[in-house]
């Protein structure tokens, strides 16, 4: 039987559903940087820890679990934090006890239930849909609705890499930039790097003489949260009272 490891405790046999989403998740990252298996390999070379293709395979499979050294290295080679890849684990375990989404919908009548779900709270059922979606038909759009379910459940360092994939994407508007960039603010805001989330939000501002109300005045409410945070309240009330009349319109 194999044996699985994560944070000092072992499990033995089947690897769990979120073992297996956690290995799908690796895979998305490394193709995304458009890196080999071999590629992987050789770049691990230079650390301590090292992993090899056949391991990393084994990995993605979810016939393996790395360990937390082995975690170091491929989060140093993907350009993400150990932080990020420790809540996605979470998050995948988290989902264990859930169903896993129907394949018998459609996709307009799945993007309609995963609305409907996020509209009621369950940020989480409407999160496996969205990922559902993306294995068949990867988009933009869908990758910022993924990146919205995670911030609404606080995974914040998650979110942060999915919205600055969306950003690496070759077909991107700027309508969905801008949005991408809001997130990254709104990830920075709730990690407490502040001068980060405050840059970030000016680049959006002055990019979007904005067509769309509501979505300025999202990026206003997130500015005044920030300004708030600051202890610049004059300002936070500015941007406050702006949002409430762009809603209001």
């Amino acid at each position: 039987m194999a044996e699985y490891t994560w944070g000092g405790h072992r499990t033995m046999g089947v690897p769990t559903r979120g073992i297996r989403r956690f290995g799908k998740h690796l895979r998305s990252i490394r193709e995304a940087r458009r890196l080999s298996l071999d590629a992987v390999e050789e770049l691990a070379g230079s650390y301590p820890e090292q992993v090899t293709k056949s391991h990393l395979s084994r990995i993605e499979n979810g016939q393996a679990e790395p360990s937390f050294r082995r975690m170091y290295t491929l989060g140093r080679i993907y350009g993400v934090s150990v932080s990020s890849l420790a809540e996605q684990y979470e998050l995948d375990l988290d989902r264990e006890g859930r169903p896993e989404p129907t394949t018998k919908m459609s996709p307009q009548e799945m993007l309609d239930e995963a609305a409907a779900l996020g509209r009621a709270g369950d940020h989480l059922s409407a999160l496996g849909l969205y990922e559902m979606m993306l294995e068949s038909s990867p988009s933009a759009e869908l990758h910022l609705l993924k990146t919205d379910c995670l911030v609404s459940i606080g995974q914040y360092e998650v979110a942060r890499d999915a919205a600055e994939l969306v950003l690496d994407l070759e077909e991107v508007t700027d309508r969905q930039r801008r949005i991408a960039l809001h997130y990254l603010a709104m990830t920075s805001y709730r990690k407490g790097r502040l001068s980060i989330a405050a840059m970030l939000l000016e680049e959006v501002t002055r990019d979007s003489v904005d067509e769309d109300g509501p979505g300025l005045a999202h990026v206003l409410m997130t500015k005044g949260n920030i300004e708030n945070a600051r202890d610049r309240w004059e300002a936070a009330t500015s941007c406050y009272e702006r949002a409430m009349k762009l809603y209001g319109e």
